[in-house]
């Protein structure tokens, strides 16, 4: 699993670790890197928050797998509560 957080272009946080989980799939896979990714994201944006900047636009997140796009825009099915 591995993600690279970026901030005006400049890498801000990554990871790059072993799964703890076994995957059955690679779109399996790239879903779990994106949650944590997005976890990793909002930890980033309270931060700047603390810190007194602000978000003038939406994070944008790129992905490479058709399969974990599409389970990512399913609107069906609730990935965190």
């Amino acid at each position: 699993m591995a993600f690279d957080l970026f901030v005006n272009k400049a890498t801000f946080s990554w990871r790059t670790t072993l799964s703890q989980m076994i995957a059955l799939s690679t779109t399996e896979v790239e879903l779990m890197a994106a949650l944590a990714s997005y976890c990793e994201i909002v930890w980033a944006c309270k931060l700047a928050l603390e810190l007194g900047l602000s978000q003038l636009k939406p994070t944008d997140v790129y992905e490479d797998n058709t399969g974990c796009i599409a389970l990512a825009n399913n609107k069906s099915i609730r990935f965190l509560t």
